[in-house]
């Protein structure tokens, strides 16, 4: 989780967790986005090992799992406040 493969490849990945991490931490708490980040991490590392071999890295799988939950929610909870922006808000 914590290993890359260059720059470009760490600073995409924490602008996307930092981007869609702080959307279910201010909506669902901080134990629901330590939840969905293990529950993204262990399936997808396991996944990954077991197709690719010891050799990979990277935070895909938890950006995924947290895009793919915020936009669950903006598309079939629209009450729960989360949103989809067309644009990183800083």
């Amino acid at each position: 989780m914590l290993i890359h493969f260059g720059p470009l490849h760490l600073i995409f990945n924490m602008m996307w967790t930092w981007q869609l991490g702080r959307q279910v931490e201010h909506n669902h708490g901080s134990l629901a986005l330590i939840g969905l980040v293990l529950l993204s991490e262990v399936p997808g590392g396991l996944g990954q090992y077991l197709v690719t071999g010891p050799n990979f890295g990277g935070m895909s799988g938890v950006v995924y799992g947290l895009f793919g939950f915020v936009w669950m929610q903006a598309r079939y909870a629209p009450g729960a406040a989360t949103t989809w922006t067309t644009a990183l808000q800083c």
